[in-house]
């Protein structure tokens, strides 16, 4: 990605090339856009840390709805937390590597800030510091925290590598994370929907059929 110096924002053109873009994809706003909350924070921890740099469709959502089935009794940060002491975390979400670890981390982290439900880790991410708090766990960054956001009913976007072939695509040029989802974020004022509505939309159009644009 360039590192080329933001324009400020009153003369930054970039919403509007990339709303003019999107526009231009037949079907890009027929997507279904579902109520992502769970209601269940084993799964909703599970999810924000596994997804990062993992295939979605394939890997994530099977472990996650397979998760949700057999315990649906998880559905705080204790009960999911006492769920893992019984079952390690690896043999839980059928996961190697260090990302079931970095669950159970997230969920102390969580329940010694008595975050028990969505609602609740709602409220604690709307402070800049309990976001700053979750980061300095190896492993969790900015998408993380904008996916968690997600995951608790917040209409925010999440930048990922679809998301970010979308503006290349639309010869927009971003400078990094927080740059490309102030771009996206401004676009989809501009076309007057939310910013998930506008990340969902673009995360379809470039999964099935990116020969589109």
């Amino acid at each position: 990605m360039a590192r080329t110096k933001s324009p400020p924002a009153a003369l930054d053109t970039r919403p509007q090339a990339l709303a003019a873009f999107a526009r231009r994809i037949p079907g890009l706003f027929s997507a279904s856009v579902e109520e992502e909350i769970h209601a269940h924070m084993g799964a909703t921890i599970s999810e924000a840390v596994l997804q990062a740099g993992i295939n979605y469709e394939t890997v994530v959502k099977p472990r996650i709805e397979r998760l949700r089935a057999h315990h649906p009794e998880a559905v705080t940060t204790t009960a999911f937390l006492d769920l893992m002491r019984r079952i390690e975390p690896s043999t839980l979400l059928g996961f190697r590597g260090r990302k079931p670890l970095l669950v159970r981390l997230t969920a102390e982290l969580l329940r010694e800030v008595n975050v028990e439900t969505e609602a609740d880790l709602r409220l604690w991410l709307a402070r800049d510091e309990s976001q700053e708090r979750l980061k300095r766990l190896s492993g969790i960054g900015d998408k993380t925290i904008d996916y968690f956001r997600m995951l608790c009913g917040i209409r925010t976007c999440a930048i990922d590598v679809h998301v970010l072939r979308f503006i290349e695509a639309a010869g927009v040029v971003v400078t990094g994370y927080a740059d490309a989802k102030t771009v996206v974020t401004r676009a989809a004022e501009l076309l007057l929907i939310d910013p998930a509505t506008f990340d969902h939309c673009i995360w379809e159009t470039m999964k099935r059929r990116p020969e589109a644009l």
